[in-house]
């Protein structure tokens, strides 16, 4: 899901959409953007059913769209980033990764298993694919495919996620493709850049990471120390049906869905609770920006990040934090490309070479970033814009015509983000496994957003922040 990659110094990506700035700050980030979207429109197709919890604790949402003969499923596994820990950071994207290995019917561990080449096979011989991803606050199995087919596509889905071999084998596999991953990424400015911001925002009362900032793929000692037996118990404990969110959308047959899940087994053995809302210590704004230095690349290129921990954040406050991204920085009509770029009418000075705003909401933190690439003499002149351009959102209200170009940027991108089946199934999941409102709610929501709210949730949630700088080699 979340791919590091090295910055490109010659990168010229024009912001005109959210996917595409995401896609910028992954490639300049390397992390931060997660499966978890951002909520974003009503498509055609009939609104979702209300979530239903079967007798066996699987949550079940399902929306219908007859239009063509397909289907898509996800299924949620309600464990994040809450549920790890420095010690066992990264057992999550362990377990997926080994899960994905092979799946069974016997007792873990047996010979008695189905390879994933032998799983993919089959689900393309019934017109299918599948696929898992570790998301911030869920982990995630999904399937599409044919829509006469969704009994079988179901069946294999349920037998990756309810009987993984999770062999030695499969483990010690899992266990050194991330291994690999930490190596590679190890000398990455931009893994270095996440890392110092990453420190700043999301540590507890004693300094230690947690949750958001536990780094995903583990630790070299946190992954030695995840041994086959403590992922069968993992497993065990957090693979359980109360914790299943199952959203299935297009061509079905809700009644025949309900009947086939409702014959899953409860859990049994060693569950676990539900983890306590960590406690994130507020950023330090008086501490000296993080400062990176690009160590094989000969570029005069700088990157400045100004990220704000929206900790505490309301549901009711979403829509009105998602209108002050896109007003700040989500299009090429926001204040910072604006101000930076150019754009402004009569302007002719140009600070930076990029701009964009990145909103990403989370059960228990979310985040705001802006982030600008520029000459590395420029640095300051851009953080203090930032800085300046984020002061007058708290001290004065949007204008009217502001608003509205910002609410209706919100709705469209909301629009163009749903208009994949698998998507929309993953999306009518998230909320109710997190417990949100529902998604198809969300462009009534943010219609509803007045520039009074925008400053108001500026005010409110936009006060302490991080800096990290990306500079030129001395």
């Amino acid at each position: 899901m979340q791919i590091l990659r090295a910055i490109d110094t010659h990168s010229r990506i024009h912001m005109t959409t959210a996917k595409r700035q995401r896609k910028t700050l992954m490639l300049v980030l390397g992390m931060f953007c997660c499966l978890v979207g951002s909520k974003k429109l009503v498509w055609a197709d009939a609104l979702p059913a209300a979530p239903t919890v079967l007798p066996n604790g699987i949550t079940l949402v399902t929306r219908e769209d007859h239009t063509a003969p397909r289907v898509a499923i996800s299924l949620l596994v309600r464990a994040g980033a809450a549920d790890e820990t420095v010690a066992n950071a990264g057992w999550r994207r362990l377990l997926t990764e080994a899960m994905l290995r092979a799946s069974q019917r016997g007792t873990q561990g047996s010979n008695n298993a189905r390879t994933i080449v032998q799983l993919q096979r089959e689900m393309e011989a019934v017109g299918g694919r599948m696929g898992a991803g570790v998301a911030d606050d869920v982990i995630e199995f999904w399937a599409v495919g044919d829509s006469g087919s969704t009994g079988h596509l179901l069946d294999l889905l349920l037998n990756v996620v309810q009987h993984p071999r999770l062999a030695d084998q499969d483990v010690d596999v899992a266990r050194r493709r991330l291994q690999s991953r930490l190596d590679n990424s190890a000398d990455e400015i931009s893994q270095q850049a996440v890392t110092a911001l990453r420190v700043q925002l999301y540590h507890d009362a004693r300094g230690e990471l947690t949750a958001y900032g536990l780094p995903e793929n583990g630790t070299n000692d946190s992954l030695a120390s995840l041994t086959t037996d403590k992922i069968r118990t993992l497993h065990t404990q957090y693979f359980q049906p109360t914790r299943f969110t199952i959203a299935v959308t297009g061509d079905l047959n809700p009644a025949q869905l309900r009947q086939r899940l409702s014959q899953i087994a409860t859990g049994k053995g060693n569950l676990v609770t539900e983890s306590p809302t960590p406690y994130f210590a507020p950023p330090d704004t008086a501490q000296q920006a993080a400062v990176v230095r690009q160590t094989q690349m000969r570029s005069p290129a700088a990157w400045v990040f100004i990220a704000y921990s929206v900790a505490g954040l309301k549901d009711a406050d979403q829509p009105a934090l998602r209108v002050l991204a896109s007003a700040l920085g989500e299009s090429s009509l926001a204040r910072l490309p604006q101000r930076l770029l150019g754009g402004r009418p009569g302007s002719s000075k140009v600070t930076a070479t990029q701009v964009a705003v990145q909103y990403t909401p989370r059960r228990y933190n979310s985040e705001l970033i802006a982030f600008a690439q520029m000459d590395a003499q420029h640095v300051d002149e851009v953080k203090n814009v930032i800085l300046e351009e984020v002061s007058k959102l708290r001290n004065t209200s949007l204008p009217t015509r502001e608003l509205e170009r910002a609410k209706n940027y919100v709705r469209g991108n909301w629009a163009v983000e749903r208009e994949g089946l698998r998507e929309r199934a993953f999306q009518t999941a998230l909320d109710p496994a997190v417990g949100a409102p529902s998604d198809t709610e969300w462009p009534k929501r943010v219609a509803a957003v007045t520039a009074a709210d925008v400053r108001r949730v500026a005010q409110k949630y936009l006060q302490a922040h991080a800096v990290a700088l990306i500079l030129p080699q001395e």
